[in-house]
C-alpha cells in the first residue's frame, strides 16, 4: 500500500482503538447495514459508487471487520470495475480498495490480470502527464491539476511504480479548495502531500513543487 495512504490508516485505526467496544459495535453495525445488495457502497444518493466503497471500506478495515461475507461482497461489486472506464477519482479508489482488500481479506481482484497490466496503467497516467509537470484530470485537459497529480502519483504508489522524471518541477497549490455538497469550502493539502511523496532519500526537495498562482 501506499506509504501515505498506510501511515494515515495506522494514525486512523490508533484512535478508533481507544473508542469502546460499544462505540465500535454502532459503527461496524452501520457500515454492515449500507451495504448494497451488489456489495458496494453508496454515496448520497444513488446506487454503488467507488468513491464511496473505499471510505466505507477504510472504515470497516481499522475497525477490522473487513473480512468474511463482506470482504466476499466488495469483491464481487469490485471485480466487473475493472472493465468499466473510470475517471480518475475513481480510478484512484478502485486501485485503494483492491490493496484494502488484498490486506484486509487476503481476496486478490487483479489475480487473473495480465502481468504487464500495472505497466499498462503507469503508461496510460503518464499521458495525462502536462508541460508544467503535474497530471491532468483528463486527456483533454491542458495543465496540470494540484489534487489529480497527488492522486496519480498515490495510484503510482499503490502500483509500486517509480514516478517518471521526478526531476521535473511541478507549479501546484500547496492546497486545494474544495466545496461540499451543503456549499461549505474547505481546503485539503494535496499539494503538500505531493511533494511530500516526491522526496529524496526521506528528505523534502523544494524544487519539486513550486507556489501555483
Amino acid at each position: 500500500m501506499s506509504v501515505y495512504l498506510q501511515n494515515l490508516t495506522v494514525r486512523l485505526a490508533q484512535g478508533v482503538g481507544k473508542l469502546s467496544p460499544e462505540t465500535r459495535e454502532l459503527h461496524k453495525n452501520y457500515f454492515l447495514s449500507a451495504q448494497q445488495p451488489d456489495g458496494g457502497f453508496s454515496g448520497r444518493e444513488g446506487g454503488s459508487d467507488l468513491y464511496y466503497t473505499t471510505f466505507a471500506m477504510r472504515g470497516l478495515s481499522i475497525l477490522g471487520e473487513l473480512y468474511g461475507e463482506v470482504a466476499d461482497r466488495i469483491e464481487s461489486y469490485l471485480k466487473p470495475q475493472l472493465t468499466s472506464h473510470q475517471t480518475i477519482v475513481d480510478f484512484f479508489s478502485l486501485f485503494y480498495a483492491a490493496n484494502l482488500l488484498k490486506i484486509s481479506s487476503g481476496r486478490d481482484i487483479f489475480q487473473d490480470a495480465d502481468p504487464s497490466w500495472r505497466m499498462q496503467v503507469a503508461t496510460f497516467l503518464e499521458t495525462l502527464r502536462r508541460e508544467d509537470g503535474g497530471y491532468a484530470k483528463a486527456p483533454e485537459g491542458n495543465a496540470g491539476s494540484t489534487y489529480h497529480t497527488f492522486l496519480v502519483l498515490l495510484v503510482l504508489q499503490l502500483l509500486e511504480c517509480p514516478i517518471p522524471n521526478p526531476e521535473k518541477a511541478i507549479t501546484l497549490r500547496p492546497f486545494t479548495l474544495c466545496r461540499s455538497a451543503n456549499s461549505h469550502t474547505f481546503l485539503i493539502p494535496s499539494g503538500l502531500c505531493a511533494k511530500s511523496m516526491m522526496t529524496r532519500k526521506g528528505r523534502p526537495s523544494n524544487s519539486f513543487i513550486r507556489p501555483g498562482a
